[in-house]
């Protein structure tokens, strides 16, 4: 006498949880795969989507001591598409092809751009004024962790 649940309703309902998680902001992968790595010299401590997306679209090019921003970012494919979307709405391709523009109106030097996290961390680390993104998962010594407020 067993009660017997058709797989169907299970799946359903399955379904159903994930996607009240997933609208609840409880499985939010955009922001929690990303971290900003800056200089040491660098005084803030947390950019606003906002100011990210000006600094990372040369709209705000000095930070609060008017130290310059030197903008890196990495080559890997799947974590630079995921900062493009998340933070300057634009996919790599137009990202890239944005910068292709500023460089030759003259309104701006493009980022400089790194093949390894670690290189890209390493730079960070030696330049002041510089700011990057890497995942989450990498270790980050000798640089500023900056955390993205929503």
């Amino acid at each position: 006498m067993g009660c017997k649940i058709p797989i169907k309703i299970i799946f359903t309902a399955v379904i159903g949880v994930i996607l009240i998680i997933a609208g609840s902001g409880m499985l939010n992968y955009a922001h929690a795969g990303i971290v900003f790595v800056a200089h040491p010299s660098v005084t803030a401590d947390t950019l606003s989507k906002s100011d990210i997306k000006k600094i990372f679209l040369g709209e705000k090019i000095v930070w609060e001591n008017n130290t310059g921003i030197r903008l890196v970012v990495l080559k890997i494919p799947d974590i630079k598409e995921q900062f493009t979307k998340t933070y300057t709405g634009k996919t790599p391709i137009q990202f890239d092809r944005f910068w292709k523009k500023q460089v030759f109106t003259g309104q701006g030097s493009a980022p400089k751009s790194f093949d390894t996290e670690k290189d890209l961390i390493d730079f960070v680390a030696a330049t002041e004024g510089a700011i990057g993104y890497v995942s989450a998962s990498i270790k980050a010594d000798d640089v500023k962790i900056i955390t993205a407020a929503d």
